[in-house]
C-alpha cells in the first residue's frame, strides 16, 4: 500500500473530526438565533416601556443626533403642529434647539447648552422648567438629560414631561397664599399658628402690635412661654396631648375670655378664639387673639356709673316713700288726698322694688350677690306683691285668685327662711306677666303649696306662651308681643329664683294655658 493512500480508518477518523465540528456550528448558529431573538423581544420590551412612558424621550449622540424616540414625542409633534420627520431619528435636536425663534427661543438655547455640558460630561445631568403653549392652552414642561449607561461614544437621554397641572396648583397656591398674607396683614385682630410641637409657625401685624414681639422674633418660640401666664401651664399641659393626637379639645370653636402676656410683662385681658388644621406634619392650632382692654374699661366705667345710680336713687327715694305714709295717718285728710297719697306710696314701692331688681340682678350675674336670708311668711309676701301690683295697675279685685292648698295665710307651713327682697322681686315679675299675659276679664290664679321642706307656687293663667319664645322663655331679652317689653321679667325670676336655691319651670299649651311652678327652699344654705 502507497504511503499516500488514505486507509479505511483514517477517513472514518476525519468524518467522525467533520460532524463534530457540524454540530459545534449548529449550536453556536443556535445560541446565535436565540441571542437575537432575546435582543429582538429586549427591544421591543425597551420600546413597549418606552412608548408607554408619559414622557416624551429621545436618545441622543454625543453630537445631538436624534438615535431613538417614543410614541409620546412624536404623538406631541403632531398635536403642535409639528412635522414628526423633523424632530425625528437622524435630526440633530442641537440645531433646532439652537435656531429657534419667537417667544420661547431663549429657553431653546438654554436648554441646548445643558444637552451639551451633560453630552460633554462637563455635568452628570441638566433640568429646565419652560413653558410651551399649545394652540388652545397653556402648557409648561420639565426638560431632563441624563446620560445613557453604557461605554463611549456617550449618548444621553432626552425627557420632556408636562407639568402643566403641577404649575397651576403652585400658582393657585401661590395666591392663595397672597389672598391669605392680605387679608391677616389687614386683620385686626392678632392671629397666630401654632406648630405640632408647640412652637409658633403664624404672627401677623396684629400680633407684633398687641402682644410687643415682631414676627422674626416670635416664629419658631414656644408659644405658651412665650405669651400665656403661669396659671394657664396646667390647663395648657392637660389638653395638648390630646390635640395632637386627635386634633380635638374642650377649647375648640369657642371664645375664651383670658388673658395674655405682652413682651413687657403686663398681662391683657383677650378673648381667644381656637380651630384646628391638620396638615402632613400633623395638628396646627389657629388661634384669633381679640385685646378686650377698652371693652373692660367701658364695661367698669358702665358698671360702676349704674351701681352710683342704684344707690344714689335708693336714698331719696325711701323719703318720698316714707313722708305719703305719716302723712296718712292725719284725721285731717279727705278720701280723695289719702288716695292720692296712696298711689304715690305705691309708685314709691315700685320704683324700689325695680331699683332693688336691677341692683340684686347685676350682683348675681357678676358674681357678687350674697345670701343673707331673713324668717318671712311666704303668703304674706304674695300677697303684698298682689297688692301692690292692683293698685299699680288698677285691677279689679276679682283678677287675681290666691289660694293656700293647705291652711291659713297665718299657718307655720308658709314660714321660710329666704331672701325677702328677690323673693318679692320673683313674684312681682311673674305675676305681672302672667296679668299682662291674660286677656280682660280672665283669672290669674295663684296656688301655694307646702310640703316639710320646701314651698311650691304655681301660677297660671288662661292664655298659652307662642310657639316663638317656648323654648327660650327664661332666657334673656326674650319677649313676645308686649309693647315696651324687655324681656328681663322672666329672665330675672329664673336666675333670682336659682339664687336662693330655688327652680323654675313652665308648662304650656292651647288646651290649658300656661302655668309657671316655683319652688322654694323653707331653710336653703347655699
Amino acid at each position: 500500500m502507497m504511503d499516500n493512500e488514505i486507509t479505511k480508518e483514517q477517513l472514518m477518523s476525519e468524518l467522525q473530526a467533520a460532524r463534530k465540528i457540524i454540530a459545534e456550528l449548529l449550536i453556536i448558529e443556535t445560541e446565535r438565533q436565540q441571542f437575537e431573538e432575546a435582543l429582538k423581544q429586549s427591544e421591543q420590551f425597551i420600546r413597549s416601556t418606552l412608548d408607554s412612558l408619559a414622557a416624551n424621550i429621545a436618545l441622543l449622540d454625543s453630537q445631538g443626533n436624534i438615535l431613538q424616540v417614543n410614541k409620546a414625542w412624536i404623538e406631541f409633534a403632531q398635536q403642535n403642529g409639528l412635522n414628526p420627520d423633523n424632530v425625528s431619528i437622524g435630526t440633530n435636536y442641537l440645531d433646532i434647539c439652537e435656531s429657534a425663534s419667537g417667544p420661547n427661543a431663549e429657553e431653546a438655547v438654554r436648554f441646548g447648552k445643558g444637552i451639551r455640558r451633560v453630552a460633554s460630561g462637563d455635568i452628570d445631568f441638566f433640568v429646565h422648567e419652560y413653558p410651551c403653549d399649545s394652540a388652545t392652552k397653556k402648557m409648561w414642561f420639565a426638560a431632563r438629560v441624563t446620560p445613557f449607561p453604557g461605554k463611549s461614544p456617550r449618548k444621553v437621554v432626552v425627557a420632556h414631561e408636562d407639568i402643566t397641572e403641577r404649575k397651576q396648583a403652585e400658582e393657585e397656591m401661590r395666591e392663595s397664599e397672597i389672598r391669605f398674607r392680605r387679608v391677616t396683614d389687614a386683620a385686626l385682630d392678632a392671629i397666630l399658628m401654632m406648630d405640632p410641637h408647640g412652637r409658633v409657625s403664624f404672627w401677623n401685624p396684629a400680633a407684633e402690635r398687641l402682644l410687643g414681639y415682631s414676627s422674626e422674633e416670635a416664629v419658631g418660640q414656644d408659644l405658651h412661654g412665650l405669651i400665656a401666664p403661669a396659671r394657664y401651664v396646667g390647663a395648657y399641659t392637660k389638653g395638648i396631648k390630646k390635640f395632637h393626637s386627635t386634633g380635638q379639645g374642650d377649647a375648640l370653636g369657642k371664645t375664651l375670655e383670658l388673658a395674655a402676656r405682652t413682651r413687657d410683662g403686663n398681662e391683657i385681658p383677650i378673648s381667644l378664639s381656637l380651630s384646628s388644621l391638620h396638615t402632613a406634619d400633623g395638628w396646627h392650632a389657629v388661634g384669633i387673639i381679640r385685646d378686650n382692654s377698652d371693652l373692660r374699661r367701658l364695661e367698669q366705667v358702665k358698671n360702676d356709673l349704674e351701681l352710683i345710680s342704684r344707690h344714689n336713687l335708693k336714698s331719696p327715694l325711701t323719703g318720698i316713700i316714707n313722708i305719703p305714709e305719716l302723712l296718712m295717718d292725719d284725721d285731717n285728710l279727705t278720701s280723695h288726698q289719702k288716695n292720692m297719697l296712696s298711689l304715690i306710696v305705691v309708685s314709691g314701692r315700685k320704683m324700689l322694688l325695680q331699683i332693688d331688681s336691677s341692683l340684686d340682678l347685676y350682683k348675681i350675674e357678676t358674681g357678687t350677690y350674697v345670701f343673707a336670708p331673713q324668717e318671712c311668711n311666704l303668703f304674706g309676701v304674695i300677697n303684698d306683691v298682689v297688692d301692690l301690683l292692683s293698685k299699680g295697675m288698677e285691677l279689679n279685685a276679682d283678677k287675681i285668685m290666691i289660694k293656700n292648698k293647705k291652711s291659713a295665710e297665718n299657718s307655720r307651713d308658709s314660714l321660710i327662711q329666704t331672701d325677702v327682697i328677690l323673693l318679692e322681686i320673683i313674684f312681682d315679675n311673674l305675676i305681672k306677666n302672667a296679668i299682662e299675659a291674660s286677656a280682660p276679664g280672665e283669672v290669674v290664679n295663684i296656688l301655694i303649696a307646702s310640703d316639710g321642706t320646701c314651698c311650691t307656687i304655681d301660677i297660671s293663667n288662661n292664655k298659652c306662651v307662642p310657639d316663638g319664645v317656648r323654648e327660650n322663655f327664661f332666657d334673656k331679652y326674650t319677649t313676645s308681643g308686649k309693647f315696651g317689653g324687655t324681656g328681663l321679667g322672666t329672665y330675672s325670676a329664673a336666675i333670682m329664683t336659682r339664687a336662693i336655691g330655688g327652680t323654675i319651670s313652665m308648662v304650656t299649651s292651647d288646651e290649658v294655658g300656661t302655668k309657671v311652678t316655683v319652688r322654694i327652699p323653707k331653710n336653703y344654705h347655699p
